[in-house]
């Protein structure tokens, strides 16, 4: 008589797991030709920001002597239109080099709004007109980039080959 009343237990504990799983959703994850559960997706998008389209600058000799050149540039983030962008050069500082011998340059920088001057490790805050439609700003622009060198600070170094590299991080707010 033992034997029955334990299988008698075991049908019945089978039966109470297939009306409710675990979770109490009942009628899911039954055991038979198919079966059916749920489960939650989540997706945690990142704020995203990028910086492209940029060309190297080539100086040319303005009428006062003075040397400048610039390029566009696409900024865009996923999440709104404002940022901050902040530019270093590489030789602790907005210099170009020969040699030995380095020229300061100044740099600055245009969001479509404002044009500011930048410093060399300096973050301009606070910019605006991100694209938030096109990576690539669809080969468009949405900022400047300009370099100038004043005829004062040319007329103090010997001639040659000057070069350097300036780097920018865009980063969003």
């Amino acid at each position: 008589m033992r034997q029955p009343i334990k299988s008698g237990l075991i049908v019945f504990g089978l039966a109470l797991s297939s009306v409710a799983d675990a979770r109490g959703n009942a009628w899911e994850n039954r055991m038979g030709s198919e079966s059916t559960d749920s489960l939650s997706i989540t997706l945690d998008l990142r704020d995203q920001i990028r910086i492209s389209n940029l060309r190297d600058i080539y100086l040319s000799q303005n009428t006062d002597g003075s040397y400048s050149g610039g390029t566009d540039a696409c900024i865009y983030r996923n999440s709104g239109q404002q940022y901050n962008i902040t530019a270093r050069g590489n030789y602790s500082g907005f210099y170009l080099k020969n040699q030995n011998t380095k020229l300061p340059y100044a740099v600055f920088y245009n969001d479509g709004a404002s044009k500011s001057q930048m410093g060399n490790g300096l973050t301009l805050l606070n910019r605006r007109n991100a694209n938030n439609q096109h990576k690539d700003c669809n080969g468009e622009s949405n900022a400047y980039i300009q370099v100038l060198i004043s005829s004062h600070t040319i007329n103090s170094v010997p001639a040659g080959t000057y070069s350097g590299i300036l780097n920018l991080v865009v980063s969003p707010i």
